[in-house]
């Protein structure tokens, strides 16, 4: 519960933060080694599917995160070949997809090149004390926070090469507006500074917006221990299909069992797993579903 509570609060303050696109994001934060993470934020319109082209390859270490606005797992099922990612999203407003990739910079001596191809709108990040020496076309803004140059751009093919300048570890460095405490390189992403009674709104906002988030997790908590040992037909007809398999069965086998749509079936997967009834294990790539 705690950490639903942590990614739904997570998630909803990035959105918030961000200001909830009304158009589909790419959002593209490069650090010093080249690692790149890639988020999107898609809003649906009534959509039960969704497929969008990759921006890069996601590193199979660093995972895949495909979740709801409300930080639940969505189904999906990633092609390499033509580098796209279907999502199945029935009963969902906003789709949010995140993961780093390798694929989008590579170094010549000191100059770094970046290349990115996005079929939507690009926020692109470039690492702290970057300078830019080549840009292959103008972006649609351009702004500084905290060391970073953050350029956007409309969708297209975006190339920059830039050399990473490391500043002096000791010594007073002359800020040309403001004095701000250095921090570590932070995984928010970045937004044009605004008038100070601009910002305290946002926050005072986003304060009040996650005290009632919480609020209503806190509440729905003190009703779970009333809703655990109220099953749903659906959940029954699951279970007694993984009897019938012998205790087991892979995801793909059970929704042919039970004649269910694979999102609602993952959503009932998970909430049993919750309870302790059953369990979800990894085989060959797979999903594999067995009784606890």
């Amino acid at each position: 519960m705690a950490t639903k509570v942590l990614s739904t609060v997570a998630l909803l303050a990035s959105i918030l933060v961000l200001g909830a696109p009304l158009e589909p994001l790419v959002v593209v934060s490069v650090h010093d080694g080249g690692l790149s993470r890639v988020e999107y934020f898609i809003p649906l319109q009534g959509n039960l599917s969704v497929t969008i082209r990759l921006v890069g390859m996601p590193d199979e270490a660093l995972g895949l995160l495909v979740t709801d606005e409300w930080g639940e797992p969505l189904a999906y099922e990633l092609n390499e070949t033509l580098k796209t990612l279907f999502i199945a999203c029935f009963n969902v407003s906003t789709v949010h997809v995140s993961y780093y990739t390798q694929d989008l910079t590579v170094k010549f001596g000191a100059t770094w090149i970046l290349n990115v191809s996005s079929p939507f709108k690009l926020r692109l990040a470039l690492p702290e004390n970057a300078t830019i020496t080549e840009i292959n076309r103008l972006p649609s803004s351009i702004y500084e926070y905290r060391n970073r140059i953050v350029l956007e751009f409309t969708p297209g093919e975006v190339v920059v090469k830039y050399v990473v300048l490391y500043m002096p570890s000791t010594g007073t460095v002359q800020q040309p507006m403001e004095q701000e405490t250095p921090t570590r390189p932070s995984q928010e992403e970045p937004q044009p500074r605004q008038p100070l009674f601009q910002s305290i709104f946002i926050y005072l906002f986003v304060a009040l917006s996650l005290i009632s988030i919480l609020a209503i997790l806190l509440a729905l908590k003190r009703r779970s221990s009333a809703e655990v040992l109220q099953l749903s037909e659906e959940d029954l007809a699951i279970l007694e299909a993984l009897k019938r398999a012998g205790g087991g069965a892979f995801q793909s086998e059970l929704q042919r069992a039970v004649s269910m749509p694979s999102t609602t079936l993952w959503r009932r997967v998970k909430r049993l797993e919750k309870l302790g009834y059953l369990s979800v294990e990894k085989r060959a790539g797979r999903n594999y579903v067995k009784l606890a």
